[in-house]
């Protein structure tokens, strides 16, 4: 027989080859739909005799059309649904493959290249499945996972190296539940919201604090730095907590 730790390591070892062929795999569509973007934009030609000129234009197109090709790729992607499923289920498959492609945009030069722009982000998220308003400000440092789970609401800032998430893992089961942040809500850098966590309207999250998944915070909510909240504790609207506070 074969030892237990042995089998868990093949099977590991798989789903990483697996894990790395999808991603080269996408990064050869992205790149393939990008050449197709970029030679629809035959008028660069016209400045050809003005050498620095056509070739700032070149890298601009260049750039665009990566952009467009990711969006692209975005949309098509089949979409997971909320729900707790086993390891080899159909969810999981399409999860499996957004994160993937997840590997690509939140590379760090092509994310900056996103989210530093107030018009490309939303377009690129909501692309992804994210209901986002235009009027939201997230660092270009911060991370939305799984945006198909995700939705925020206009006026809402997301400080540095914000972390907000879809997903989790129970056991070997995956666990995708919906994030909510509503308007006018400030949460602070280095903070993680987790899948299932509602956060109403006009809510402020000091820095480095964490949100567990099912956290529920109605509106006008006040939580000071270095807090850790959990679902099924009793905060009521408008309520002030204290840094370093543990709500379990």
């Amino acid at each position: 027989m074969r030892p237990a730790g042995n089998y868990n390591n093949a099977q590991n070892a798989k789903k990483y080859v697996i894990g790395e062929f999808i991603y080269w795999v996408l990064w050869v569509i992205v790149i393939a739909i990008t050449i197709v973007f970029f030679k629809l934009f035959t008028f660069v030609s016209i400045l050809e005799n003005f050498p620095v000129l056509h070739t700032l234009l070149l890298l601009i197109i260049s750039a665009l059309s990566f952009y467009l090709s990711l969006c692209v790729v975005g949309f098509l992607l089949p979409r997971p649904k909320p729900g707790l499923y086993k390891t080899g289920d159909k969810m999981v498959v399409i999860w499996f493959v957004n994160f993937q492609f997840a590997k690509i945009w939140q590379l760090p030069l092509v994310r900056h290249f996103i989210f530093a722009s107030f018009l490309l982000r939303p377009i690129f998220l909501r692309a992804c499945g994210a209901k986002i308003s235009f009027n939201m400000a997230p660092s270009v440092y911060s991370r939305i996972n799984d945006p198909f789970m995700v939705s925020i609401g206009a006026g809402a800032i997301l400080g540095l190296d914000v972390i907000i998430s879809g997903h989790s893992f129970i056991g070997d089961k995956l666990c995708l539940m919906r994030v909510k942040i509503g308007q006018n809500c400030n949460i602070g850098a280095y903070s993680s919201i987790t899948a299932g966590t509602t956060i109403g309207d006009n809510c402020n999250i000091g820095r480095n604090c964490t949100l567990y998944p099912l956290s529920k915070l109605p509106n006008g909510v006040t939580i000071g730095h270095s807090s850790e909240i959990s679902h099924g504790m009793k905060i009521k609207e408008g309520d002030i907590l204290p840094p370093y506070s543990r709500v379990f």
